[in-house]
């Protein structure tokens, strides 16, 4: 069982990542499971600046509870600032519709509301508590004391989050009743650089943004204090700002359009735009993926940024060695080479010779990567590894012919790889 590692904010409320916090959803999972105490769990209530991903805890609660129960989660989204008073003084749900698993209601994102008598897990997401008047807080106080929305109790096996805004993120956000607040379990949540930039290799941030947050560690991935911007500071780095800014160089980098701290600031601010713009220019002379792949073997080292005594000169060249390694993470995970022949190749020779292709540019990227871990150690070369194995089993035999120690105990035995893998990229990193 892993060990969270609380700090203390101002608030007196424990500051944790979001892999702390999603550690937090695992063991109150575990604990029902093993004790069918679901009713006595306090709901979990995720505090956060805008921007950090604080939405998406919603649905990694899904994904942890169905890792550990085996069984599908239903996700349930209560938008609080939505709530209206009705005649009755309660949410709406007609228990007795058609539907026996989610009666019709207001007010939920996704129309879902669970049936009290409902036998399947249910995640249950308050959002926004912290721009919900008092008369919406008050509507909201039976789901938080007994578990019970309007006249209707949600099903037994339900687990309870909350997410809003903290008072200093300068959003609409209105003080928590004390007997609605001390209901919950209070954490303040902060991004996590490894979670958010696994996200973004998912979903093909450009790498020049990710390695720039590598190398400074991510240290402009989020604001930590939102007090310090005064009025009319609209634009700041958060993680959802970065994902915004990456669709603005895609499109100028499309139309071959001139990047500068303009074109980010007005997603990031001044300072990160400033400082992107700053990285963009120690990169400038990068080798190309076409170089990597076209070059001979014994010339893949030169390719590879040098340490340096000088610390600055030092620190700029990691910066390009992260640029390489997520560059070339992001063809090699958006283009997936194939490269294991199939007998219909035996009578196609345009397959045969776009797969010896393949065959080559996985060979080129992983010899390049082990070239990177000579230079700058295993601990880093991984992080490339690490990037195209979650998206491609097929790296385990390549690199167990590193034999890198560090590399080689991550992947365990490599057992996962099929012997005809290992004997067709063993040949391939021979050849």
């Amino acid at each position: 069982m892993s060990t969270v590692n609380f700090q203390t904010s101002e608030y007196a409320i424990p500051v944790v990542s979001t892999k702390e916090f999603e550690e937090e959803i695992k063991l109150n999972v575990q604990y029902a499971m093993a004790t069918g105490r679901w009713d006595k769990i306090a709901p979990l209530y995720g505090h956060g600046s805008p921007g950090i991903g604080k939405s998406a805890l919603a649905e990694s609660a899904v994904r942890i509870v169905e890792e550990i129960t085996g069984e599908k989660a239903v996700l349930s989204i209560l938008d609080a600032p939505q709530i209206e008073h009705t005649e009755a003084g309660y949410v709406v749900a007609d228990i007795n519709s058609a539907d026996t698993e989610f009666p019709e209601a207001k007010f939920f994102r996704n129309s879902k509301y669970p049936h009290p008598e409902s036998e399947s897990i249910h995640v249950f997401v308050i959002e926004e508590l912290s721009s919900a008047s008092p008369s919406q807080q008050v509507i909201l106080h039976p789901v938080l004391l007994d578990r019970r929305l309007g006249p209707n109790k949600l099903p037994k096996r339900t687990i309870i989050f909350v997410l809003g805004n903290l008072v200093s993120d300068k959003g609409h956000v209105i003080d928590i009743m004390s007997p609605v607040a001390n209901r919950c379990k209070h954490m303040i949540v902060t991004p996590d650089l490894d979670r958010w930039l696994a996200v973004a290799m998912e979903n093909g941030i450009d790498p020049e943004i990710t390695a720039f947050h590598r190398s400074n560690r991510g240290s402009r991935l989020a604001v930590s204090d939102m007090k310090a911007y005064g009025k009319g500071n609209y634009a700041f780095f958060s993680p959802r700002a970065w994902f915004a800014a990456h669709e603005s160089l895609a499109a100028r980098k499309m139309f071959d359009k001139e990047i500068t701290t303009a074109t980010l600031q007005g997603h990031v601010g001044a300072t990160a735009a400033i400082d992107f713009i700053a990285y963009r220019d120690t990169i400038k002379d990068a080798p190309t993926l076409d170089k990597i792949f076209e070059a001979k073997e014994n010339e893949l080292a030169a390719l590879v940024p040098a340490t340096s005594s000088d610390t600055e000169a030092n620190a700029r060249n990691l910066g390009l060695t992260y640029y390489l390694i997520d560059s070339l993470s992001q063809y090699m995970v958006a283009n997936n080479p194939d490269m294991f022949p199939t007998s219909a190749d035996a009578n196609n020779s345009e397959n045969k010779k776009s797969r010896e292709r393949n065959a080559h540019i996985w060979k080129q990227s992983l010899l390049f990567m082990k070239e990177i871990a000579a230079v700058w150690g295993n601990s880093i070369a991984v992080i490339g590894i690490i990037n195209i194995r979650s998206k491609n089993s097929s790296l385990l035999g390549c690199v167990a012919r590193f034999g890198t120690p560090d590399i080689v105990a991550w992947l365990g035995s490599g057992s996962t790889a099929t012997i005809e893998e290992y004997k067709v990229l063993k040949n391939m990193l021979l050849a």
